[in-house]
């Protein structure tokens, strides 16, 4: 089970609405909840506002909300006029297809996107698409053409802040090749960049990531520590999904540690999210994860 992140660009626009506008500063004050909320009345305001309909997809895909948040990139995709619009809305219904697990779809969404940056000269867009085609084919399992989107993402992208998130992709391809030295480097490089710029959901993200590859290694009293610091983060923040994700490996570890009633608490919370996220395989991990942790409780009282 992989669980990973992905860049974000605003849609090269704009907002006149003063919902769109309070939407659109609440997610960069990583206020999700806020962002959400005055989303909601920015589309009631202006229906047929493209600006307004992408902000409440953004503020639902930061929340773990990804159905809700690919209906609204879909009506933003047909009011937008602009080919930057349309190569920015394609990368985003590309990403919410890929966390629900229509990968073609998901494919057909970030190549279109990818021609587009070629086209228009989008040397930023171009990294962000080519870093989301990497988590694509790594998802399949392709890891060497994952790796070369990666390192091509690395090569485009001239911010150091915004390479954190391909060593964060990076790390868990090494991950899945079983390669703990390579994975626990990248991630920790990813770590010391979010630190370093202040990227708080970013950092909470990440830190979880590095806590399951301290579990692996079996070094718990790290993991846990660290866990708990990138679980504190992103409940901070409003991400569900990534609440989802930590307490699936908290639940992990305590589980490993044979603290069963605190495994079974992590893991229920996390599988209500995955359930309403539309994440069926993280949900069918979970879900009999819980149903082999309570078969065995109810083995143990019978002895």
């Amino acid at each position: 089970m992989k669980f990973l992140l992905v860049l974000f660009t605003l849609l090269a626009v704009s907002f006149s609405g003063e919902y769109t506008e309070k939407c659109f500063s609440s997610i960069r004050a990583e206020k999700l909840k806020e962002a959400v909320s005055e989303g909601l009345k920015a589309v009631k305001e202006e229906p047929n506002s493209a600006e307004s309909h992408f902000c409440l997809g953004l503020a639902y895909r930061l929340t773990g909300k990804f159905k809700d948040s690919l209906a609204s990139f879909q009506k933003a995709l047909k009011l937008v006029q602009a080919p930057e619009d349309e190569m920015i809305l394609h990368n985003y219904i590309g990403l919410n297809l890929f966390y629900m697990g229509r990968w073609q779809e998901a494919e057909d969404h970030y190549l279109k996107a990818y021609q587009l940056s070629e086209k228009l000269n989008k040397r930023r867009m171009r990294a962000t698409v080519a870093n989301n085609l990497g988590l694509l084919y790594d998802r399949r399992g392709d890891y060497d053409k994952a790796i070369k989107f990666y390192n091509l993402s690395l090569e485009l992208t001239d911010n150091e802040a915004e390479k954190a998130v391909t060593y964060n992709n990076l790390a868990l391809i090494y991950t899945n090749k079983g390669d703990l030295k390579s994975a626990k480097e990248g991630f920790e490089s990813a770590v010391k960049i979010a630190r370093k710029y202040n990227k708080k959901r970013d950092l909470g993200t990440y830190l979880i990531n590095l806590g399951e590859i301290y579990r692996k290694e079996k070094d718990l009293k790290k993991a846990e520590s660290t866990l708990r610091e990138g679980l504190e983060i992103v409940q901070q923040v409003g991400d569900k999904y990534w609440e989802a994700l930590g307490r699936t490996y908290l639940g992990t570890l305590y589980a490993q540690q044979g603290r069963v009633e605190e495994a079974l608490k992590n893991l229920k919370k996390a599988r209500i999210v995955f359930l309403q996220s539309g994440d069926k395989e993280s949900f069918e991990f979970v879900d009999a994860f819980i149903t082999e942790l309570e078969r065995a409780m109810k083995e143990r009282a019978k002895r």
